[in-house]
């Protein structure tokens, strides 16, 4: 996996690319609220902590940016749906009303990530890595063989070890729009085929019923650990571009 290439354009979506964009919470301005909705702005006040706040807006802006270029709209004017199927509350995977465009944001720490493709449903998780291995949810998130794997390597490999399969985990789960709805423990790796990771569903549920892919480990520093799932398809190519200086260099009344 390359490392990620700093743009000052937007490259269109290619059929058979996967486009995974990353902007640093230091990128933020209070500006760029101007670009959401009135539901987008309602939801960022609701973040009670200010860096939760920024991480959510980022990836809003960023979002509706790279649609807004591949669709010639203006950013604020594209019509995201973000219904879950399940609640009706405005929290589920976004899409849009037509254009067969798929896209999922993560954030963790100082990082934000989204992935784009118009080819295949797409899934991407980042997390910042907590030491304390007490309190990580392990029992909830790893089926025997990978809780045996965990419980051999050494305690200060354990973090590194359980995000692994986290962020994998998590990625499929929102690839197939169901998020933790569906317990991690049904995501299990089948092999391994350079740095793309097979995967499929042992307890299926919905849309899963017939579910495989490929995850990518994102190319992250040592504090995080990241990845992307792609569910069935052609293997595609796949982009890692860090948008932080593309935000920064391109000024509100150009993006909206």
């Amino acid at each position: 996996m390359s490392e990620w290439v700093q743009l000052t354009t937007v490259p269109p979506l290619k059929e058979k690319g996967c486009y995974v964009w990353r902007v640093k919470t230091h990128a933020y301005h209070p500006d760029y609220e101007d670009m959401l909705t009135y539901e987008e702005v309602q939801r960022a006040e609701r973040y009670r902590q200010v860096i939760d706040r920024k991480r959510f807006v980022l990836g809003a802006v960023l979002a509706r940016f790279i649609l807004g270029k591949e669709l010639a709209i203006n950013p604020r004017d594209i019509p995201i749906i973000r219904m879950c199927p399940t609640c009706g509350k405005p929290h589920g995977q976004p899409r849009l009303p037509a254009e067969n465009i798929y896209w999922s944001v993560s954030h963790s720490g100082e990082e934000v990530v989204i992935a784009f493709s118009r080819c295949l449903r797409v899934g991407i998780d980042i997390e910042k890595i907590q030491t304390d291995i007490e309190n990580l949810p392990v029992s909830e998130i790893l089926i025997h063989e990978e809780l045996d794997h965990f419980n051999n390597v050494l305690p200060a490999d354990k973090p590194n070890v359980f995000y692994t399969y986290w962020t994998r985990k998590e990625a499929v789960l929102k690839a197939l729009g169901t998020g933790l709805s569906q317990s991690p423990k049904s995501v299990h790796f089948t092999s391994t085929d350079d740095d793309r990771i097979n995967w499929m569903m042992s307890e299926p549920k919905g849309d899963s019923k017939k579910a495989g892919g490929q995850i990518i480990d994102l190319p992250v520093d040592e504090h995080y650990k990241g990845a992307l799932a792609l569910l069935n398809g052609d293997a595609q190519d796949i982009h890692i571009l860090d948008g932080t200086y593309l935000l920064a260099q391109t000024s509100r009344k150009e993006m909206i």
